[in-house]
């Protein structure tokens, strides 16, 4: 069996997300990977703070749903963020399920992260340090012309423009300084 790793630092959300995914899962009980029941909240730290998450109550699950719906799309307009920056946060997958399928309904992209599978783009910090010659070659598969012509149609379909150009090269030990 492998060894569980705790994270106790987390760099993508901000301070104001955790806070409100802890109150959501704060009294909830769950079995992680060791197998020990425990409360959903955690101890963790947040390296970035940001705006405050939009929560959306409404008296009804169809005003709930256009309400959302209107919510993420006021955020992409108002504070000029893209929907990949957006997170729609749920106690319970089933409510998740179900928002997929309204965020489907109105033509909102979304990533299920649940059943996304991560792999490093080839030039990352992280395929050049621990990717081989086959992960590698996977990744520069999965990352190549095809994927950047299908995520810039993407982007310039909901305004968000094509990719900039990737970070420039830092010198390293065979490129002319």
């Amino acid at each position: 069996m492998g060894a569980t790793v705790l994270i106790h630092r987390i760099y993508r959300n901000t301070a104001e997300i955790l806070r409100t995914a802890n109150a959501l899962v704060a009294r909830d009980r769950f079995s992680d990977l060791d197998g020990l029941e425990e409360l959903g909240e955690r101890d963790v730290v947040c390296t970035r703070s940001g705006r405050p998450p939009v929560r959306v109550d409404a008296p009804s699950l169809t005003e709930h749903d256009e309400a959302l719906v209107a919510a993420l799309d006021r955020a992409v307009e108002l504070v000029g963020v893209d929907h990949g920056d957006i997170a729609v946060l749920a106690a319970r997958h089933k409510t998740l399920q179900h928002y997929q399928s309204v965020l489907r309904r109105h033509g909102v992209p979304f990533v299920d992260l649940e059943n996304a599978i991560r792999i490093a783009k080839p030039e990352s910090f992280w395929a050049r340090r621990f990717y081989r010659d086959r992960k590698l070659a996977k990744a520069e598969r999965r990352f190549g012309p095809e994927y950047q012509a299908r995520r810039d149609r993407w982007r310039s379909r909901f305004g968000a423009g094509p990719e900039p150009d990737s970070e420039p090269q830092r010198p390293g030990p065979t490129s002319p300084q």
